[in-house]
């Protein structure tokens, strides 16, 4: 439950329990959820909390808004939506006033169904003669009700990066990460995958499967919720007993895109496993920008055998790229779309199986179909760095076909870096995710010296100079000159602390923390004159500290994302 943007307060029902929204205490004819008499099962309710229109009534304390759609009609004036199985779990975006409802399905499909901010109410999701845009099996299902209302998203009941067996419904994302604006956030209970889409009442698009680009401390599952603040941060909820924060956005390049040019043999031999080796002479193997295949508005025409009844199951594809420096990335991931089974080896090493059964040779067939729109989501998964070389490496690919008469191939594969975090957090120098003395002791160290370290260049402008430092202090670390114990502060603490140390107008070792704000390796007057101009004594914090801590709680932990492109110069975190 939770409350709209029209201060109502939304409560969304299950159907009652038993499979087939049927049996006992279930509408014979219809099922609860398309029952909208005397039932309020299986329903989005919409209430008026602050008054009673049943005062006689103890457990009605409530008012019915006079816009919802069944007052004065059949229909039980609370019922705003029905048609519902058991949402879980609903909610508003707090910017467009829309409203999202996922749905947990029965055996084939799980949904997500939309109501925009201006419905005047009253839709029909279509439960339970329809489980997502699907026929309910088991009997009870039908063409779908004059008017009901498809899912804008829907997937099976498949263990795979884009399937699962139990949703878990989201938010809109509205909070300070700018590349994750407007796009919903939702994740699979039992599969244990984070999603997200965009919707504009219309169209979905950039259907994303986060999970592999996920940063944690610890593995995340029984995903059983999420939850915002009031500055629209986005959390998820594990019913293993933590809290987890979206917290920031790594960056993220392509090392092979969509459309690359591959090389590829569809004349049905067998290879066996050398063709997977960077030895291997492919020299007389077609060559073809991606998509290749055909049935798809393909680049390249693929050919599978003698006629269109007898083909070849299997394609093999061969790509080289070459990496200079392994050391500026973290993290690796492919995407691959394909039709209907791939198998994805790099340098001769398995990273990705999907619709293949494990001992699948080159005869074999794919164990699922794909097939339709969904050709066009990938899968997605992670794999080791340690797999990879400086210099050249080798995607190699074997795509299988459900059957022997399929019209249709369709492949193609991205592959995903994610920079080293050190490199994404500017003043990091030292690489521990955070900013602290060290980093501004190797500024201050790089600032003195004679050849220019552009690396420690902060703002840009080609030099290194004192203008770096006070980007540094003031900017990425958000605070004063004088802090010396990084704490956002500049009070009578910094003071004690360095003069503790008896180093006044002497020569210190390590530099900021010991009262050289200047950098010079004196602590001087020159030191208390700097810090005393920059206004900061007694002044409180400036902004939004990054010295905060983040909260003491064992159950909070954070999360960062890494996106496709998501280039960013400079990210603050909190540290």
């Amino acid at each position: 439950m939770g409350f709209g943007p029209d201060n109502y307060l939304y409560i969304s029902s299950g159907d009652g329990g038993a499979s087939n929204d049927a049996g006992s205490g279930h509408t014979s004819s219809t099922g609860n959820s398309q029952d909208i008499t005397n039932n309020l099962l299986g329903k989005m309710l919409r209430l008026d909390v602050s008054s009673d229109d049943f005062p006689q009534d103890a457990e009605r304390n409530y008012s019915i808004p006079a816009t919802n759609p069944f007052v004065n009609i059949a229909g039980d004036d609370e019922i705003w939506a029905y048609g519902l199985r058991n949402a879980w779990r609903s909610s508003f975006d707090r910017e467009r006033g829309d409203l999202y409802i996922a749905d947990v399905g029965q055996g084939r499909k799980e949904e997500i169904n939309f109501q925009p901010s201006d419905s005047p109410g009253g839709e029909n999701y279509g439960w339970r003669l329809r489980e997502g845009t699907i026929t309910t099996p088991g009997g009870v299902g039908g063409p779908a009700p004059e008017g009901a209302i498809d899912p804008i998203h829907e997937y099976s009941h498949v263990n795979s990066s884009n399937g699962g067996f139990s949703i878990t419904g989201g938010y809109v994302y509205r909070g300070p990460i700018e590349e994750l604006q407007g796009s919903y956030f939702f994740a699979d209970y039992v599969t244990n995958q984070i999603w997200s889409l965009d919707y504009d009442g219309e169209t979905v698009t950039n259907f994303q499967n986060r999970t592999p680009t996920i940063r944690s401390s610890e593995s995340i599952g029984s995903i059983a919720s999420f939850g915002e603040d009031a500055t629209g941060n986005l959390y998820v909820v594990s019913l293993d007993g933590s809290v987890y924060r979206f917290e920031d956005v790594l960056e993220q390049i392509e090392i092979v895109g969509f459309g690359s040019t591959w090389k590829y043999l569809d004349d049905g031999s067998d290879q066996g496993s050398a063709w997977r080796g960077k030895e291997f002479d492919d020299g007389s193997w077609a060559e073809g920008p991606a998509e290749l295949g055909y049935g798809d508005n393909p680049a390249t025409t693929v050919s599978f055998g003698e006629s269109s009844s007898n083909k070849h199951p299997t394609t093999y594809f061969r790509h080289e790229f070459e990496l200079e420096n392994l050391d500026d990335f973290s993290e690796f991931s492919v995407d691959v779309i394909r039709d209907d089974g791939a198998a994805v080896y790099l340098n001769g090493v398995e990273i990705l199986r999907s619709n293949l059964a494990p001992d699948a040779d080159f005869e074999s067939l794919a164990t699922g179909t794909v097939g339709g729109s969904r050709e066009s989501e990938p899968v997605t998964d992670s794999f080791s760095k340690e797999l990879l070389v400086s210099g050249v490496n080798l995607l190699a690919v074997e795509v299988h076909q459900r059957t022997v008469t399929s019209s249709d191939l369709r492949f193609d594969l991205r592959l995903n870096a994610v920079l080293n975090e050190a490199s994404g957090l500017p003043g990091d120098f030292n690489g521990d995710q955070l900013l602290g003395v060290d980093d501004i002791d190797a500024l201050l160290v790089a600032i003195r010296a004679p050849e220019q370290d552009l690396s420690f260049d902060l703002n840009d402008d080609e030099q290194l100079d004192t203008a770096d430092r006070d980007v540094w202090v003031q900017e990425l670390r958000q605070t004063w000159y004088g802090d010396a114990n990084l704490d956002g502060l500049f009070d009578s603490s910094d003071l004690i602390a360095v003069f503790t140390r008896g180093l006044y107008e002497t020569d210190v070792e390590a530099g900021w923390g010991d009262g050289d704000w200047s950098g010079d390796r004196l602590f001087t007057s020159a030191d208390l004159v700097l810090a005393l101009q920059d206004g900061g004594y007694l002044a409180g914090q400036r902004g939004d500290v990054n010295a905060v801590p983040e909260p003491t709680s064992a159950l909070l932990a954070s999360l960062a994302f890494a996106l496709v492109l998501a280039h960013r110069r400079r990210i603050n975190r909190t540290v």
